[in-house]
């Protein structure tokens, strides 16, 4: 690996940290990633080395994939940060549909 490359992977805020880092914290193999991207492994393996420079539309599948905005690969918001607000999202979500159908279930009995 070349000195740049190592920059651009030892980089927290830099693309190919924020792939590895967002794809691990979703659980999700370099296999598994590339399977629903319709990509190869090697593919995801070289845009998290900073190898290989992504297509606006694998950037696209992949921030849809991953629950972010593509902007996030590019902004210098952490990673901690996005992951926290995406998971308040999702329980925020859950608790406005438990809501929702409790309230449906509590007009049917009136």
């Amino acid at each position: 690996m070349s000195e740049k490359d190592a920059k651009k992977q030892n980089n927290p805020d830099s693309f190919a940290a924020k792939v590895k880092r967002l794809r691990l914290s979703r659980g999700l193999t370099i296999r598994g990633m590339a399977k629903e991207l319709g990509v190869s492994h090697s593919t995801i393996t070289r845009w998290e080395q900073g190898k290989m420079h992504i297509s606006h539309q694998a950037l696209q599948l992949m921030a849809d994939f991953l629950e972010v905005p593509p902007a996030y690969f590019f902004d210098t918001v952490s990673v901690d940060a996005l992951l926290k607000e995406s998971q308040i999202i999702r329980r925020l979500t859950q608790r406005i549909s438990d809501l929702e159908a409790t309230n449906h279930a509590n007009e049917r009995q009136t």
